[in-house]
């Protein structure tokens, strides 16, 4: 089967979250760097607005990354008909790349902010969940157990904290440093299994349920939205480091 083989419906809503992300980032990147003061958590409709903005754009995406990892595992396995042991090997690849991206927003934001800079956000976040999904995507039995167990987990998490390192960091086990982006580990890995389980019922060998192309039909689906999903990672990365940049100027002509 070719590489080239898109989902329009998956794309779409890649590019809908980026969009979103993007304008949520603009404003939450100059109230940190003391450009704007937004006063998040007040009632006003525009604050409610951009969080109920940032909220969909996270939620989407994580979930995606969810979906995402179920099409490529059905790819590889019913398609393909790779072992195991090769499509994990893919996963880890692909993880370990997104992880090392993510240390370069990791120093840039410490150049640029380095009292808030990101230590494990949403791309670091993103990588190690590639790394350990494949795991739980075997078949929808074991989906939906990991699903249980990841979700009784995360309730338990709150009750927890224990002494600052970077492993209780990640994993959300401590009270976090003060950081422009933050996505402990143990608390959104729920919704990644979940996107996963959803990817494995809705994309059943490697096609798209029914149910899915009639009710995606009535998205507005236009091309260079479509565009901008089929390139999120690299996009996503390009948005942060300008947005770095630009705060950082900003910081410099009206603070310093």
């Amino acid at each position: 089967m070719s590489k080239s083989i898109r989902f329009s419906e998956i794309d779409a809503w890649r590019g809908y979250a980026l969009f979103a992300m993007a304008i949520y980032h603009f404003f939450y990147f100059l109230h940190y760097g003391n450009i704007i003061n937004i006063p998040y958590g007040s009632q006003t409709l525009p604050v409610i607005t951009l969080e109920a903005i940032g909220s969909f754009a996270r939620n989407s995406f994580v979930f995606l990354v969810g979906i995402s990892a179920a099409l490529s595992y059905i790819k590889r396995s019913v398609i393909l008909k790779h072992p195991f042991n090769k499509i994990y090997l893919h996963f880890l690849k692909r993880g370990i790349l997104v992880i090392l991206s993510a240390s370069l927003i990791s120093i840039g934001s410490y150049i640029f902010a380095s009292d808030k800079f990101i230590y494990f956000g949403i791309l670091h976040f993103i990588g190690l969940s590639i790394i350990f999904i494949p795991f739980f995507l075997y078949n929808k039995s074991i989906a939906t157990g990991g699903l249980i167990i990841s979700i009784l987990v995360a309730f338990l998490v709150p009750t927890i904290n224990l002494n600052p390192n970077y492993l209780t960091l990640i994993l959300g086990l401590t009270t976090p440093y003060a950081t422009i982006d933050y996505f402990p580990f143990l608390h959104w890995f729920p919704l990644i299994i979940f996107g996963g389980l959803v990817g494995l019922h809705l994309y059943t060998n490697y096609k798209s349920h029914p149910i899915l192309l009639r009710t995606s039909a009535y998205v507005p689906k236009p091309k260079w939205l479509i565009y901008i999903g089929n390139h999120t990672f690299s996009i996503y990365f390009i948005h942060i480091t300008l947005l770095l940049i630009l705060t950082g100027i900003l910081q410099i002509i009206f603070i310093n």
